[in-house]
């Protein structure tokens, strides 16, 4: 194939995908009365959509509290422009094919901040880690055999030893960690216990953002709610997805549902895309916010300090 073709290919592929998968929702949602769904969505309680938004929100800021905590001393990263770094970055995911949107967080690192794009890069893969290792002991906890109250158990001792011993853990297989050789190697922030903590606390807070509006449009109860919300976040981590995730994500979040007992599929993907947007109206103001009062502008460089980075 001839080199201009592949180029041509590469830009346009996420393109395709993303036709193909927002026409693969139209289709399996095209029996859904929308009438119907619009007049669901408006008779719910304010609250039900307030407890949600107002998760969403402070997810963003745990996650601006993850960043600031490695990053605070050699930045300047007071808990406002941590906040616009971690909105913009999000927006910049959703909005990117293939995850591309990743890259700006290394980029503000390095034009706004003078990090190497060496070091701005690895420390962006070891926050993905970080999220993946969480994510995964959630996910194990969740589908594991048991009621609800004994899940719940097993995920705050999970979460225990994830604060308590992780760090140690790490430190005490740091020859042959992959983790710690990129943290160390570059000379990253160090993964603090705060840090940790940060990121647990993180996906029980957007988690139940997610779920809380699942619960009340569906006929679901709150497992298959929790469940489909914990997959619809896993989707959202696989590299190959169309542009917003748009058809992916609906598809794994009623993947998640029907874990624990059938749902009405094409109901559940209309009620899902519902929630979709919602995510997204929410990171997008949010980034749009921080850029009016310009604090995604803000010069990261220590005035007083020099920085070896």
């Amino acid at each position: 194939m001839p080199i201009k073709t592949k180029k041509i290919l590469k830009i346009a592929l996420p393109y395709i995908f993303t036709v193909l998968a927002f026409y693969g929702l139209v289709h399996f949602t095209k029996e859904v009365n929308f009438s119907i769904l619009i007049d669901t969505v408006f008779k719910l309680p304010v609250s039900i959509w307030l407890f949600s938004i107002i998760a969403f929100i402070a997810s963003h800021i745990i996650r601006a509290g993850r960043i600031r905590s490695e990053w605070n001393g050699r930045l300047n990263m007071p808990w406002h422009v941590a906040w616009a770094i971690t909105v913009r970055h999000a927006s910049w995911v959703i909005l990117s094919p293939f995850r591309t949107g990743e890259a700006i967080y290394v980029w503000i690192l390095n034009q706004q901040g003078g990090v190497s794009v060496n070091v701005a890069t690895k420390s962006l893969i070891a926050l993905r880690l970080q999220d993946l290792f969480v994510l995964a002991i959630y996910t194990a906890v969740l589908f594991a055999p048991g009621n609800f109250l004994e899940k719940l158990l097993y995920l705050f001792i999970f979460i225990g030893m994830l604060v308590l011993l992780m760090p140690a853990l790490i430190r005490l297989v740091g020859s042959i960690n992959l983790l710690l050789s990129i943290i160390e190697e570059f000379d990253c922030p160090k993964y603090s216990i705060k840090s940790w903590i940060y990121a647990a606390l993180n996906w029980p807070v957007k988690i139940f953002a997610i779920s809380l509006p699942l619960l009340y449009l569906n006929d679901i109860n709150h497992l298959q709610s929790i469940d489909a919300a914990v997959i619809g976040e896993w989707s959202a981590v696989i590299p190959v997805q169309p542009i917003a995730g748009f058809g992916t994500y609906e598809a794994s979040l009623l993947l998640g549902a029907q874990y624990h007992g059938l749902v009405m599929g094409s109901n559940f993907l209309a009620t899902a895309l519902c929630v979709h947007m919602l995510i997204l109206l929410i990171t997008i103001t949010s980034a749009w916010i921080a850029a009016i009062l310009k604090w995604s502008s803000i010069d990261l460089r220590l005035k007083l300090i020099s920085n070896k980075y």
